[in-house]
């Protein structure tokens, strides 16, 4: 329940468009999640023995991390 609501997205990986995983998004507000969003991968350790990969919306890097 303490997850409720929750965003569950197909995320495309910079392997190409056939390079796809069906998670669900932590960390965000529903309403504002928009396709193409970028994401980074957490790993959700909740529960005891399992390691559980999600998604959470990508935090903006700097221009000089980002080699641009």
């Amino acid at each position: 329940k303490s997850r409720v609501p929750y965003v569950v997205a197909w995320i495309e990986l910079d392997e190409g468009p056939s390079a796809r995983v069906l998670s669900d998004l932590v960390d965000c507000d529903p309403g504002k999640v928009r396709i193409g969003d970028p994401v980074e991968l957490v790993f959700d350790r909740s529960w005891p023995g399992y390691v559980v990969p999600r998604f959470r919306p990508a935090i903006a890097k700097p221009r000089a991390e980002r080699g641009a």
